[in-house]
Protein backbone atom coordinates (compact mmCIF):
# COMPACT_ATOMS: atom_id res chain seq x y z
CA UNK A 1 0.00 0.00 0.00
CA UNK A 2 2.75 2.69 0.94
CA UNK A 3 4.49 1.83 -2.61
CA UNK A 4 1.43 2.06 -4.45
CA UNK A 5 0.41 5.59 -2.53
CA UNK A 6 3.93 6.61 -3.50
CA UNK A 7 3.52 5.88 -6.93
CA UNK A 8 0.01 7.68 -6.96
CA UNK A 9 1.91 11.00 -5.45
CA UNK A 10 4.40 10.85 -7.92
CA UNK A 11 1.96 10.22 -10.72
CA UNK A 12 -0.25 12.87 -9.28
CA UNK A 13 3.39 15.61 -9.03
CA UNK A 14 4.04 14.56 -12.95
CA UNK A 15 0.43 15.41 -14.01
CA UNK A 16 0.50 19.15 -12.15
CA UNK A 17 3.84 19.77 -13.43
CA UNK A 18 2.71 18.96 -17.32
CA UNK A 19 -0.19 21.00 -16.51
CA UNK A 20 1.59 24.17 -15.43
CA UNK A 21 4.28 23.32 -18.03
CA UNK A 22 1.00 23.52 -20.83
CA UNK A 23 -0.70 26.12 -18.98
CA UNK A 24 2.88 28.51 -19.93
CA UNK A 25 2.59 27.11 -23.33
CA UNK A 26 -0.96 28.54 -23.93
CA UNK A 27 0.52 31.68 -22.40
CA UNK A 28 3.49 32.45 -24.97
CA UNK A 29 0.88 31.07 -28.31
CA UNK A 30 -1.37 33.70 -26.94
CA UNK A 31 1.50 36.05 -26.75
CA UNK A 32 2.72 35.13 -30.25
CA UNK A 33 -0.68 35.36 -31.24
CA UNK A 34 -0.97 39.19 -29.81
CA UNK A 35 2.45 39.94 -31.40
CA UNK A 36 1.56 38.44 -35.28
CA UNK A 37 -1.74 41.06 -34.52
CA UNK A 38 0.65 44.15 -33.80
CA UNK A 39 3.25 42.95 -36.23
CA UNK A 40 5.84 43.44 -32.88
CA UNK A 41 7.85 39.92 -33.41
CA UNK A 42 9.61 40.95 -35.92
CA UNK A 43 11.07 44.02 -37.96
CA UNK A 44 11.54 42.29 -41.57
CA UNK A 45 11.11 39.35 -43.21
CA UNK A 46 14.49 37.79 -42.77
CA UNK A 47 13.83 38.25 -38.37
CA UNK A 48 10.64 37.10 -38.69
CA UNK A 49 11.73 33.74 -40.39
CA UNK A 50 14.66 33.84 -37.66
CA UNK A 51 12.08 33.89 -35.05
CA UNK A 52 10.37 30.92 -36.51
CA UNK A 53 13.68 29.14 -36.48
CA UNK A 54 14.51 30.05 -32.74
CA UNK A 55 11.01 29.49 -31.10
CA UNK A 56 11.29 25.85 -32.84
CA UNK A 57 14.81 25.48 -31.20
CA UNK A 58 14.30 26.48 -28.12
CA UNK A 59 11.06 24.32 -27.97
CA UNK A 60 12.77 21.14 -29.18
CA UNK A 61 14.84 21.97 -25.99
CA UNK A 62 12.33 22.66 -23.98
CA UNK A 63 13.38 26.38 -23.39
CA UNK A 64 10.87 29.08 -22.39
CA UNK A 65 11.33 32.09 -24.51
CA UNK A 66 9.92 35.37 -22.64
CA UNK A 67 10.89 37.96 -25.23
CA UNK A 68 12.16 38.36 -29.02
CA UNK A 69 12.28 42.03 -29.87
CA UNK A 70 14.21 43.96 -32.72
CA UNK A 71 16.23 46.89 -30.93
CA UNK A 72 16.63 49.62 -33.60
CA UNK A 73 16.59 50.05 -37.42
CA UNK A 74 18.20 47.63 -39.56
CA UNK A 75 21.68 48.79 -40.51
CA UNK A 76 22.68 48.38 -44.26
CA UNK A 77 25.87 47.20 -45.82
CA UNK A 78 27.62 46.02 -48.74
CA UNK A 79 29.70 42.53 -48.46
CA UNK A 80 32.87 42.44 -50.12
CA UNK A 81 34.71 38.67 -49.39
CA UNK A 82 38.52 39.42 -51.01
CA UNK A 83 37.48 40.23 -54.62
CA UNK A 84 33.82 38.51 -54.03
CA UNK A 85 31.03 40.77 -53.71
CA UNK A 86 28.32 39.33 -51.53
CA UNK A 87 25.48 42.37 -52.45
CA UNK A 88 23.78 44.29 -49.72
CA UNK A 89 22.86 42.54 -46.41
CA UNK A 90 21.05 43.85 -43.65
CA UNK A 91 21.68 43.49 -39.91
CA UNK A 92 19.24 43.12 -37.18
CA UNK A 93 19.87 43.70 -33.49
CA UNK A 94 17.42 41.07 -31.41
CA UNK A 95 17.23 40.50 -27.78
CA UNK A 96 16.08 37.36 -26.77
CA UNK A 97 15.07 37.00 -23.34
CA UNK A 98 14.12 33.73 -21.37
CA UNK A 99 14.78 30.60 -18.97
CA UNK A 100 15.64 26.75 -19.12
CA UNK A 101 18.06 24.54 -18.55
CA UNK A 102 22.11 25.28 -19.10
CA UNK A 103 22.30 22.25 -21.15
CA UNK A 104 18.91 23.20 -23.36
CA UNK A 105 20.72 26.71 -24.13
CA UNK A 106 23.98 25.35 -25.16
CA UNK A 107 21.88 22.67 -27.71
CA UNK A 108 20.41 26.08 -28.89
CA UNK A 109 23.63 28.33 -29.13
CA UNK A 110 25.48 25.64 -31.15
CA UNK A 111 22.39 26.01 -34.10
CA UNK A 112 24.49 29.25 -34.91
CA UNK A 113 27.23 26.95 -35.83
CA UNK A 114 25.78 25.83 -38.88
CA UNK A 115 27.53 27.98 -41.50
CA UNK A 116 23.56 28.26 -43.42
CA UNK A 117 22.05 30.37 -40.17
CA UNK A 118 22.34 34.15 -40.99
CA UNK A 119 23.17 35.12 -37.40
CA UNK A 120 26.08 36.47 -35.36
CA UNK A 121 25.91 35.68 -31.20
CA UNK A 122 27.02 38.91 -29.75
CA UNK A 123 26.54 38.27 -25.37
CA UNK A 124 24.89 36.33 -23.68
CA UNK A 125 23.99 36.92 -20.05
CA UNK A 126 23.06 34.19 -17.69
CA UNK A 127 21.72 34.35 -14.27
CA UNK A 128 20.44 31.61 -12.05
CA UNK A 129 16.86 30.90 -11.68
CA UNK A 130 17.43 30.06 -8.39
CA UNK A 131 15.05 27.08 -8.16
CA UNK A 132 17.17 25.00 -6.10
CA UNK A 133 18.24 22.99 -9.00
CA UNK A 134 22.08 24.54 -10.64
CA UNK A 135 21.22 23.52 -13.94
CA UNK A 136 18.43 26.14 -14.30
CA UNK A 137 19.26 29.88 -15.82
CA UNK A 138 17.79 32.94 -16.96
CA UNK A 139 19.25 34.30 -20.15
CA UNK A 140 19.77 37.40 -22.08
CA UNK A 141 20.70 36.54 -25.41
CA UNK A 142 21.59 39.39 -28.18
CA UNK A 143 21.62 38.30 -31.70
CA UNK A 144 22.59 40.31 -35.56
CA UNK A 145 20.29 38.49 -37.84
CA UNK A 146 21.54 39.30 -41.13
CA UNK A 147 19.02 39.36 -44.30
CA UNK A 148 20.01 39.68 -48.07
CA UNK A 149 18.42 43.11 -49.32
CA UNK A 150 15.68 41.85 -51.50
CA UNK A 151 14.23 39.01 -49.16
CA UNK A 152 15.25 36.79 -46.64
CA UNK A 153 18.76 34.90 -46.84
Amino acid sequence: TALSTGQIWKAERLLREENTRAAGLSSQARELGKQAVHGTAASSPGVASFAADFSRWASARQLRIESFAPEGQPASSDVTVGQVKLGTWCANRVRVQGHGSFEGLMGLLGEFRDPQAPVQLNSVALASSGSGSGSLVSFNIVLTVYEKSGGPS
